[in-house]
C-alpha cells in the first residue's frame, strides 16, 4: 500500500517543482542562442508572436482538457511539451525548428496556466495547507533561485551553448511530475550521454489518482 506523503515531504516536493522547472537558465542566453544560428531581430520578434497567439489559442482546449482528464494531467502534459519545446532548440536548430518549438511552448504554456495552481490547491487543501502561504515562500526562494541560475547561465552557456537547455531539460525530468512516458519522451532525441543523468525510478510514480502526482 502507498504511503500517504506527509505535509512537509508534500510542501518540499511543491518548492522544488517549482523552483527547478524555472527557465531562468535560458531566459538570458536565449537571444544569443537564436543569434548563433543567424536568426535575424525580425525573426525573433515572430517567434514571441507565435508563442503569445498560442498561448492564448489554446487556453479554452487545456481548460477543456483539465475539466475532461484533471489537473494533473495537464500539468504533466504541460511538462512535456516544455521538453520536446527546448529539444527542438537542440536538434532542430534553424528557423523551421524555432518556429516550431514556439508554437509547442505556447500550448505548453495554456496548458500550465491555472491547471498547475488549481492541482497544487488541491494536494494542499487534502492536507489542510495554505497554498497561499507556500506560494509566497516558492516566490521568496524564486528570487535567490533565479538570479543564481541567470548567473550561471551565461558561464555555461561561454562553455557550451547547449549546456543551459541540456540542464533545463534535466530539472524537469527529475520531478516526480514526470511519469515514466515523461521520461521516454525525453530521451528521445537526446545524446546517449543523458542517460547518465536518469533519476531513480520511484514506482509510486505515475499512479492513477489526482493526487498522487507528487
Amino acid at each position: 500500500m502507498q504511503k500517504t506523503m506527509s505535509s512537509r515531504a508534500l510542501r518540499i516536493r511543491i518548492i522544488l517543482f517549482e523552483l527547478l522547472s524555472t527557465q531562468a537558465l535560458i531566459t538570458s542566453v536565449k537571444t544569443l542562442y537564436l543569434l548563433h544560428f543567424l536568426m535575424k531581430n525580425g525573426d525573433i520578434s515572430l517567434f514571441k508572436l507565435v508563442f503569445t497567439f498560442f498561448a492564448f489559442g489554446f487556453e479554452l482546449p487545456s481548460g477543456y482538457f483539465s475539466d475532461r482528464y484533471g489537473n494533473r494531467y495537464a500539468v504533466l502534459l504541460s511538462r512535456i511539451l516544455i521538453a520536446a519545446s527546448f529539444a527542438f532548440y537542440l536538434v532542430v536548430p534553424s528557423f523551421p525548428g524555432f518556429l516550431l518549438a514556439n508554437v509547442i511552448l505556447g500550448m505548453a504554456d495554456a496548458w500550465e496556466s491555472g491547471a498547475k495552481d488549481s492541482y497544487f490547491l488541491a494536494l494542499c487543501t487534502e492536507r489542510k495547507m495554505d497554498y497561499q502561504q507556500l506560494k509566497i515562500q516558492v516566490t521568496q526562494y524564486g528570487y535567490g533561485v533565479n538570479f543564481v541560475l541567470a548567473f550561471f547561465s551565461t558561464i555555461l552557456y561561454t562553455q557550451n551553448i547547449y549546456l543551459p537547455i541540456l540542464i533545463t531539460i534535466l530539472f524537469m525530468w527529475r520531478l516526480p511530475s514526470c511519469s515514466w512516458l515523461c521520461r521516454w519522451i525525453l530521451t528521445l532525441g537526446l545524446s546517449k550521454a543523458l542517460k547518465v543523468f536518469c533519476p531513480f525510478q520511484d514506482k509510486s510514480w505515475g499512479k492513477s489518482s489526482e493526487t498522487s502526482f507528487l
